[in-house]
């Protein structure tokens, strides 16, 4: 029987007792650090910066031991992403996917098909007391002393885009307990009090020699392979080899210790003189190289640009069935030998398993003497596995895919901590049937019980489907076009007051109507006379409706007194509407005390700016008390005398205008009239595709109201609520008269109204310069589809530094299937860092149904569906047909 070191947990730390004769203390930190499969150079060589800088600072006597395990435990991670499920998602069919994801992934964690990383750093020193008693003071001098080098540690993790944590004496004991028992159904929320327990009480059974494997202990098999042979070479990433063996329940421990600078130069140098003396008996190609590679270390040594350390690599495996093990022990083997040339051993002696277990084991209780390798820092540095998400990504995950090496990881189109969470903006790309649309859906699904608003601005009735099933078919798209029977009145703002933006806006769409001329001064002085007759008529529109009606005047000049004031009291920023949205949240929420807020405000106030009564009058307009075209256009034509230095030029302006008026065609009712368009339900379906039937100037003139109406609601609402806006075939959109403004404006000023931005685009490349600088620079996630044209590879490459291999991974990716989905890659923009994760999404049938996009399924989709009163059923029932 084999018996494990005592040792028990206190002050933060692991106190191990060998024997009576020693002690020893160790504090270890969880770390997440990104994946080393597509890392690029500058991020490799940034890493090996700072683990040799630590390791420059360690005394000899200071053990660090790098742990990393594949054997992350899902079931927690995923019953949080369950209970989310349960209490946010209010929709069936968001529910219904959402559980099928669940209990999908919870089988094969089951199973054991889940791989996942875990990654500890520890350091272990002597606590000095000797054979005396382990006392109070002695454990938090002990703690104290690690300091220095543990917020060394966090810092340089920090750094390289990571986070490194300390666990409390709960999760320590823990990490121990699930070390030598991978099989225990461990709570991590369970509370335990671990400084009364000892270690040794943790293990599941006795440990049992087994003579040309390892031991066999709980269950399980045990077995280890050393590093026995160094490499010829390394470099940052080397190590990934041994880390990407593809299967589970197996880790890698690499100690490393400090040596002394002065003697190991002392040591080589009289190394290089024995062999300098074998060497003049002959010449020996052999001893030359020996002598000169002795040559170049004393002169890193002595010149301090290298540090020397010993190191110790372990790999060690367990599994149920020994033939299993016995694979897994030669896989492990055989990616040591693919480290230039490096060489393990596959320890068959029990006693020497037993002792790697020991010295392999978080916080390291014992030193193996055994198999260990005098290197450089460098050398130490590129061979720790510095990777592993420890399932970090999904602990706050609003969605969830798997990772192309059998892993999950989570997505968060909201980052930041609750109450102060900030959107993420995105961007998809991908040539044509590379399952964007199923992915993005499946986004959108899995997201939506964080959101309280979604805008879909659409090009083709995409997600026709989708928004019928979300919402029960109570959300029809609102399809914009010449005869939809749908008025966008440019004049009305929504429930907002009418300022700088808003004539700017109404400015903007009637230069437009009118047309732009090529000459710029020409055009320069179009555009001036619209504003001036813009900012006239609006006065004395809002002067007419203010004096309309008894006491008008008098309750706008309140609201005005009191908005002023709630804006000084709560130390408001930004233009009329912005702190008009804030109030009306407010009083929404507190009706009775914001009425009597407003009459406790004079009903007169000589010192009110005029222009700003002018533009609240709007916010307080109903759709019916709204200006129209018509409207403004018969004032304009009164006005023809007042304009005689440029009577020619209004003259031209009201014939031009005319056009766009609803009892002049087809066109000018989709813009002249009592406003239609609603945009106040939680989700709102736009389609524009059938502007392509009609000309220029008027899909110009409706993208640019509707991005302006869209912009104008989620103003209006209190910034405390999550938005979503999705824009469908940017590409066709951006080639729109203003389209380019419009789609840089959401990009650019959305966050502040807590608003996440995604668009979709076949061909990034396509995009301007400017624009693709806009959208890129202000994104901080892309979903990177398969694409095969050179040109847009080149262009995703600068856009998001991705490293070649990566680039090399979404040209050889395949087109999606039922059984393995469609391959993708995420790219994340973190604040030091980015990240990248090769993934894949296997959609649900029910999800590629409601997705698929091409022309034939959406139209026999559509004749389906209208059969059926409840849409989920038959999205299900139809589902299950194909």
């Amino acid at each position: 029987m084999i018996n494990l070191t005592d040792g028990f947990v206190s002050h933060g730390q692991i106190v191990w007792c060998p024997n009576r004769s020693q002690v020893f203390v160790s504090r270890l930190l969880e770390v997440s650090a990104p994946s080393l499969e597509t890392a690029s150079v500058e991020y490799c060589n940034q890493l090996e910066i700072e683990i040799s800088v630590i390791l420059h600072m360690l005394p000899d006597e200071v053990l660090m031991q790098a742990v990393w395990m594949q054997d992350l435990d899902h079931g927690p991670l995923l019953k949080k992403y369950y209970k989310d499920t349960l209490d946010f998602a209010k929709q069936p069919w968001v529910e219904r996917e959402r559980n099928a994801i669940f209990v999908e992934q919870m089988e094969r964690d089951q199973r054991g098909e889940l791989r996942g990383e875990r990654l500890l750093i520890s350091l272990r020193m002597p606590l000095g007391c000797g054979s005396g008693e382990v006392t109070d003071e002695l454990l938090t001098a002990s703690h104290h002393g690690f300091d220095l080098w543990i917020s060394e540690i966090k810092g340089a993790i920090g750094r390289i885009g990571g986070i490194a944590e300390e666990p409390d004496e709960n999760r320590l004991f823990q990490i121990i307990r699930k070390y030598v028992d991978p099989v225990a159904d461990l709570d991590p929320y369970a509370q335990n009090d671990p400084s009364g327990l000892s270690l040794c009480d943790t293990l599941p059974g006795d440990f049992v020699g087994e003579e040309g494997l390892g031991f066999y202990c709980g269950g399980l098999h045990h077995g280890f392979v050393a590093l026995s042979v160094l490499p010829q070479a390394t470099y940052s990433g080397i190590i990934a080899q041994i880390l990407n063996v593809p299967f589970r329940n197996y880790g890698l421990t690499l100690n490393i210790r400090s040596l002394d600078p002065a003697k190991e130069l002392e040591e080589t140098e009289s190394k290089k003189s024995k062999l300098e003396r074998a060497l003049r008996s002959g010449r020996n190609t052999r001893l030359e190289h020996s002598i000169s590679a002795l040559r170049n270390r004393i002169q890193s040594l002595a010149s301090g640009e290298a540090h020397p350390v010993k190191i110790q690599m372990i790999v060690r495996a367990h599994d149920a069935n020994a033939e299993l093990l016995r694979s897994k022990l030669i896989a492990v083997r055989n990616a040591i030998g693919r480290m230039q040339g490096a060489a393990g051993v596959e320890i068959a002696l029990p006693t020497t398993a037993r002792n790697l277990f020991l010295a392999g084991m978080p916080g390291a209780p014992i030193v193996e003497e055994a198999f260990w390798h005098k290197v450089d820092d460098v050398v130490a540095a590129n061979l720790i596995p510095l990777t592993g998400d420890a399932g970090r990504s999904l602990e706050q995950a609003q969605a969830i895919f798997q990772t192309s090496r059998g892993g999950l990881f989570g997505v968060r189109i909201f980052g930041g901590k609750e109450g102060h969470e900030y959107p993420r903006h995105a961007f998809v790309t991908g040539m044509t049937g590379s399952g964007k649309s199923a992915f993005l859906i499946s986004l959108l699904t899995q997201s939506n019980p964080f959101v309280d608003y979604t805008v879909i601005i659409d090009d083709g009735l995409s997600y026709a489907s989708f928004v019928s099933v979300t919402t029960g078919g109570k959300v029809r798209p609102l399809i914009l076009g010449v005869g939809c029977n749908e008025t966008l009145n440019y004049w009305d703002t929504g429930g907002l007051p009418s300022e700088g933006r808003h004539v700017a806006d109404i400015v903007a769409v009637l230069h437009l109507m009118a047309g732009y001329k090529s000459d710029e001064d020409a055009d320069r002085l179009r555009e001036a006379l619209l504003e001036s007759f813009v900012v006239r008529f609006r006065a004395e529109w809002a002067e007419k409706w203010l004096g309309s009606e008894g006491g008008r005047k008098a309750s706008i000049r309140q609201l005005l007194r009191a908005l002023i004031r709630f804006a000084e009291e709560n130390s408001l920023n930004g233009d009329l509407a912005e702190k008009y949205s804030r109030f009306h949240a407010w009083a929404v929420q507190n009706p009775i005390e914001s009425q009597a807020f407003v009459d406790e405000m004079p009903p007169e106030d000589e010192d009110l700016d005029e222009n700003l009564l002018i533009a609240l009058s709007f916010a307080r307009m109903s759709p019916e008390d709204m200006p129209t075209h018509t409207c403004f256009h018969d004032w304009l034509k009164k006005e023809t005398s007042s304009q005689s230095s440029h009577e020619s030029e209004v003259q031209m302006l009201i014939t031009l205008l005319g056009s766009w008026r609803s009892d002049h065609g087809a066109k000018g009712a989709l813009l002249d009239g009592i406003n239609t368009v609603d945009l106040s339900a939680p989700c709102v379906h736009l389609e524009l595709g059938k502007l392509g039937e009609t000309d220029e100037a008027l899909k110009a003139l409706v993208s640019y109201v509707i991005s302006s109406k869209v912009r104008n609601e989620i103003t209006k609402r209190p910034r405390s609520q999550k938005k979503r806006i999705v824009i469908e075939e940017l590409g066709a959109f951006i080639k729109l008269k203003g389209g380019e403004r419009m789609v840089r404006d959401f990009y650019e000023r959305m966050r502040k109204n807590n608003a996440w931005v995604v668009s979709v685009c076949q061909q990034v490349s396509s995009l301007p310069e400017s624009m693709a600088r806009s959208i890129l620079g202000n994104t901080r996630l892309a979903f990177l589809f398969r694409q095969k044209e050179q040109r847009d590879l080149d262009a995703l490459q600068r856009a998001f530094h991705l490293p070649g291999n990566a680039i090399d991974a979404i040209r050889r990716f395949g087109e999606p299937t039922v059984e393995y989905g469609a391959p993708f890659l995420c790219w994340e923009g973190l604040n030091e860092h980015d990240r990248v994760t090769f993934a894949t999404n296997r959609a649900t049938p029910e999800m590629l149904y409601v997705s698929a996009s091409s022309g034939e399924h959406f139209e026999q989709r559509a004749m389906a569906l209208s059969k059926y009163e409840d849409v989920l059923e038959g999205v299900i029932a139809e589902a299950r047909k194909s």
